[in-house]
């Protein structure tokens, strides 16, 4: 009995420890810009973001239905303001 409350003691020290050697040494290293520049051409390569190239106009075209169903005299700005939008965000995809 009393040996194992010194192994289960020695065992959480042991676990302890080791985590505090282990996780300091763990440190995020840098991204450079010829990391970002070559990931972002492996993604371009593998078309792995076709699939959400139409998601921001099918949802723009989608926002101004449902606006113009409620408010259509208010049409024009509708369409103004959502292509709008739609457009400055179209970049940060």
């Amino acid at each position: 009995m009393i040996r194992q409350a010194v192994f289960g003691r020695a065992a959480a020290l042991a676990i302890l420890f080791s985590g505090a050697v282990f996780g300091a040494s763990a440190q995020a290293q840098e991204v450079t810009d010829a990391h970002l520049k070559a990931a972002r051409d492996v993604i371009a390569a593998l078309n792995a973001t076709q699939r959400y190239d139409e998601i921001l106009p099918s949802l723009a075209e989608r926002l101004k239905s449902e606006y113009t169903l409620t408010s259509p005299n208010y049409q024009d700005q509708i369409n103004k303001a959502v292509d709008g939008e739609a457009l400055a965000l179209a970049p940060r995809r």
